[in-house]
């Protein structure tokens, strides 16, 4: 009963905390696409009781991958890794914090991070898109990435 109590607190302490990996996040000139930050996350990162220390997290430079809209019925997978053929809508490069934008048409694209391996993704929805994100008219919608397959949960 005590351990179930201390992963009930735990889970709460950590679903109700706000990271504040986005503080500092430069005023974007964007007039409408998705604007982020791609953060790098490695090692053991299950709650704990104790002072376990955990690698933080942190932003990283990288290539963000902008296609049409994909899915994963579409897509050899190499592990956590996918292989596209499709041609991006768009290609930035992030920071050295890993901030990115990117100025888009209204539409739904798939957002990947470019690897050594292969394109990277780790969202989905309910009708298997990968990393989908809907740009509409005259807004900018703010897509952060968690590149996490170094990982444990």
């Amino acid at each position: 009963m005590k351990k179930v109590f201390y992963l009930l607190i735990t889970t709460l302490f950590f679903t109700s905390c706000k990271s504040n990996q986005n503080t500092g996040m430069a005023q974007t000139t964007l007039k409408q696409g998705i604007k982020g930050q791609v953060i790098w996350v490695e090692g053991n990162q299950m709650p704990s009781i104790g002072e376990t220390k955990k690698a933080e997290p942190k932003g990283i430079e990288r290539e963000v991958y902008i296609f049409p809209a994909q899915n994963t019925s579409d897509h050899k997978i190499i592990g956590t890794f996918y292989t596209i053929e499709a041609k991006p809508v768009k290609v930035v490069k992030t920071d050295e914090n890993g901030f990115y934008e990117a100025e888009l048409e209204a539409g739904t694209y798939s957002v990947f991070i470019k690897e050594d391996k292969g394109f990277f993704a780790n969202g989905f929805d309910g009708k298997g898109n990968i990393s989908p994100v809907v740009v509409t008219e005259g807004e900018i919608i703010e897509k952060n990435i968690r590149v996490d397959y170094k990982a444990a949960y």
